[in-house]
């Protein structure tokens, strides 16, 4: 295996610079008006190839890079709101969430190259770039690319992802107003195989073959796996309050924030199997004997509007509070004559704090879902912690709790597709 990592930096006039890492933050960063992190160029946990394992402690795949996954850490909150159920790459997506805004007043180049072995059929490889500059003081943009590909180990799992992501942050001379952008692609395309057939043919090929492939037979010959997500965003804020920044005190410290937050997702899935590996399936056909062509859709837009109340120092009251109205749509369809449509929208009211005292916080956040799908549903979340400060060390105490009461998602409670479909009943998610 092959590893290569290199970052660079550009400039335009003939003297030397010195070197000046991007510094970036994220959508809290934005919130709590942080100063911003330096991006770090350095080789720690760079022999970890595995985007996931930089994210998750544990959580289990199909056994290479870029399949689907799941977690295995027992998750006490999960995001509020409709969920489709199409969850099989949520750590890989680049999406609003995760998004990151730079400060780069030199422009900046990173990449980072895996190689598998090659020259064999298990080959893997894993690409990423991240460019980011400023425009001018007040404007930056930034691209983030990943590509994946992987041969893996048996017949028809063959895999490929990629992802895309193009951000910009603008503030303006006064610094009243900002402006954060997220544009983000991911798509992923998968074979099935459904796994191998295990008779004497494949024992023999077990034995006999070298441990680099192992050609046995499956028992899907032609059935595939496209998984589209995107997600466009933009996030406004209008500060006001607090000191006037001038010639001599650039710093500004607003007390309060005006925010809006418009988001596009559209995700998107289509299993086909245009071969007759029919009973392989618990069902032969619902609808179509001699093909499969399923596939799920949704699109969601959703507006909030928030206001925000600024603590400086780390002490006294942050408040970060609002109202998100969405709407989306969902498509399940098992050709084009045998589909549902469903459509709805939910209202909700969020509220979040931190009351900074002295090395003492207390904090915590509510999400109540007022009317439309996800009626009644909530989210509480509270802690209580501390930091004691040494000479070397910084010590952190935190209690925590939480509660939730979340609706199913939506292909748990209906699903249409060729070879199964369902309606159920179930009753809201209780976590405590």
């Amino acid at each position: 295996m092959s590893m290569i990592n290199a970052s660079a930096q550009i400039t335009t006039k003939n003297v030397v610079k010195k070197r000046v890492n991007p510094g970036f933050t994220n959508g809290w960063g934005l919130d709590k008006r942080y100063s911003f992190d330096m991006f770090d160029t350095s080789f720690s946990n760079f022999q970890q190839y595995h985007p996931l394992r930089r994210k998750l402690s544990f959580f289990q795949d199909l056994g290479d890079v870029g399949t689907p996954y799941k977690n295995l850490q027992f998750e006490v909150y999960s995001k509020p709101g409709f969920d489709l159920g199409l969850n099989p790459y949520n750590a890989y997506n680049f999406t609003h969430a995760n998004s990151l805004y730079f400060n780069a007043p030199v422009p900046f180049t990173y990449f980072y190259y895996t190689q598998g072995r090659s020259g064999d059929e298990r080959s893997m490889i894993n690409f990423e770039a991240q460019h980011t500059q400023n425009i001018n003081k007040n404007l930056n943009i930034a691209i983030n690319y990943r590509s994946i590909t992987n041969n893996s180990f048996y017949l028809r799992q063959k895999s490929s992802m990629k992802n895309l992501q193009a951000t910009s942050l603008y503030t303006s001379k006064n610094k009243r107003y900002q402006a954060a952008v997220n544009l983000a692609w991911n798509k992923v395309i998968t074979q099935e195989s459904g796994g191998i057939l295990k008779d004497s043919l494949s024992d023999s090929l077990f034995r006999n073959f070298p441990r680099i492939i192992r050609p046995v037979p499956v028992s899907l010959n032609n059935a595939n796996n496209i998984v589209r997500y995107r997600e466009h965003s933009i996030k406004q804020y209008y500060w006001f309050g607090g000191n006037k920044p001038d010639s001599f005190n650039k710093n500004y410290y607003p007390k309060f924030g005006l925010t809006h937050t418009f988001i596009m997702q559209k995700q998107a899935a289509y299993y086909t199997d245009q071969d007759k590996d029919r009973y392989f399936y618990d069902t032969l056909s619902n609808y179509q004997n001699y093909k499969t062509n399923d596939s799920l859709g949704m699109q969601l837009y959703s507006n909030r509007v928030g206001l925000i109340k600024q603590n400086y120092n780390f002490y006294g009251l942050y408040f970060n509070g609002g109202i998100t109205y969405d709407y989306f749509k969902v498509y399940q369809g098992a050709n084009a004559i045998n589909f549902r449509k469903f459509n709805n929208y939910n209202l909700s009211a969020d509220a979040n704090f931190i009351l900074d005292i002295k090395n003492k916080y207390l904090g915590g956040d509510a999400n109540y879902f007022i009317s439309g799908y996800n009626a009644g549903d909530y989210c509480l979340r509270g802690y209580l912690g501390a930091s004691t400060f040494t000479s070397k060390y910084n010590f952190k105490t935190l209690i925590s709790g939480n509660s939730q009461l979340k609706t199913p998602t939506r292909l748990e409670t209906a699903t249409l597709s060729n070879h199964y479909t369902w309606q159920n009943d179930f009753n809201k998610t209780f976590t405590n």
